[in-house]
């Protein structure tokens, strides 16, 4: 199950990069592709909503909702981003890809919960959003930081605050930071194994 959530979830990530982008990342490179997931906060918005059974008002919604976020005024691509969304999930369900009746939307729902609550299972564990996840690792740096000021840490710290105090904290002081940080989650989500620590190179002392 989890398998077709992140399958349907990347192919409407790719329908936000072509034809939402209201940023403009994709349509504006000249350098070659960007990388993606620039939107997939914005796509597992709308995913959990069409699979709730949401329409095309649900759509705009969580498109006005990413655009607050960003900072952004609304725009007619809205109108046609959320055209095709629905044309593409209408294709869907007629090619018979997606569930018929209540209790198949109750499965893919509790998919979507493995997905994005880190498949646990005790109901003592809080369970976090992406961007709550976020701020948790930077506390946990942070606290290894006090312990030990070093300049890699400190580093670390400064790229992934906010580039504005106040701003979405997913607009990043380096802009790679919270990209970097999707990965790392898409990573996480497709393996419960951690990637090896790999050789730690030795630096001169003097």
């Amino acid at each position: 199950m989890q398998k077709k959530v992140l399958a349907d979830r990347s192919a409407l990530e790719t329908i936000l990069e072509r034809l939402w982008d209201p940023i403009g990342v994709y349509q504006a490179s000249s350098d070659g592709p960007c990388p993606p997931g620039e939107y997939d906060t914005y796509a597992g918005w709308i995913i959990g909503h069409l699979y709730e059974g949401g329409d095309r008002s649900s759509v705009l919604a969580d498109m006005a909702r990413a655009r607050e976020n960003m900072g952004l005024s609304s725009s007619s691509r809205d109108d046609e981003a959320a055209d095709a969304i629905l044309d593409w999930w209408q294709n869907r369900a007629r090619s018979g890809s997606a569930a018929a009746g209540r209790d198949a939307n109750n499965e893919v729902a509790d998919g979507i919960a493995d997905v994005f609550d880190g498949g646990m299972t005790d109901p003592a564990e809080p369970t976090l959003t992406l961007e709550q996840a976020y701020r948790a690792t930077y506390h946990f740096i942070h606290q290894y930081y006090l312990r030990e000021p070093i300049t890699p840490f400190r580093l670390m710290l400064g790229n992934m605050e906010p580039w504005n105090e106040d701003g979405p904290i997913r607009q990043t002081s380096d802009p790679a930071t919270w990209n970097d940080w999707m990965r790392s989650v898409r990573a996480a989500l497709a393996s419960d194994t951690l990637p090896p620590l790999g050789e730690v190179k030795s630096f001169p002392t003097s």
